[in-house]
């Protein structure tokens, strides 16, 4: 499965909250909309201070400053908060599905994998998956907005200085592509890790008589 498939059926957990969900993307909308904003406001505050010496401008422009900071502040708890509520529910969502579908699933299938990695599953693997979603929400929504608002911005004030900055741009767009695509992996092993560790500890307590009869307590696994 794809990561644009992965998202696309996490989706269909977020139906049942989208409410909420909207008031999050209301609140990163919001919070985005501010940051060109405040680069435009100390223009017109330092332009009027140090060029024109408009009394007014120096009155006003803290002033709105002041307000921008606050509504974005305002935002992004809004925003931060609600997203987070969302992935909790979310996450316990998953989790009851998949203790359920534990419950069906035959005997055969229990004795092909092992206890500690279907353990992991449901309080780790369910979090990080969950935790990636919702940072991709944040990143495709709040920072998308704030970087086409600060282009438009930088376009305004000199385009040629703009385009030019952009040749770097096919290169960033490289180098995070092949960093995400290392974390992928890294997360997936992660993943894997904490099932061995899972699995290390549900087998020594479970048959901690057993490691006790044998003097096995001296026996260290590599994965811990």
């Amino acid at each position: 499965m794809t990561s644009s498939q992965l998202y696309l059926r996490l989706l269909d957990y977020i139906k049942p909250y989208w409410r909420i969900f909207a008031l999050s993307i209301l609140g990163m909308m919001v919070a985005a909309a501010t940051e060109p904003l405040l680069p435009v406001l100390l223009k017109t505050m330092l332009d009027g201070t140090f060029v024109h010496k408009d009394e007014t401008i120096i009155r006003l422009i803290p002033l709105f400053i002041l307000m921008i900071f606050l509504v974005r502040g305002l935002a992004t708890f809004v925003a931060t908060y609600t997203i987070t509520w969302v992935g909790n529910k979310v996450v316990m969502d998953l989790r009851n599905e998949m203790f359920n579908k534990l419950l069906s699933l035959p005997a055969r299938f229990y004795d092909n994998h092992a206890t500690g990695n279907l353990i992991s599953k449901l309080p780790f693997d369910v979090t990080q998956v969950t935790a990636a979603a919702t940072t991709v929400v944040t990143i495709g929504t709040r920072d998308s907005l704030m970087i086409v608002g600060l282009l438009g911005w930088l376009f305004y004030l000199n385009w040629k200085l703009t385009l030019l900055s952009l040749i770097m741009a096919p290169v960033i767009v490289f180098i995070m592509k092949t960093i995400s695509g290392r974390l992928r992996i890294a997360s997936r092993n992660s993943q894997r890790a904490m099932g061995d560790i899972t699995q290390v500890i549900e087998e020594s307590v479970t048959a901690h008589k057993v490691v006790k009869l044998f003097g096995g307590q001296a026996v260290r696994r590599p994965t811990l």
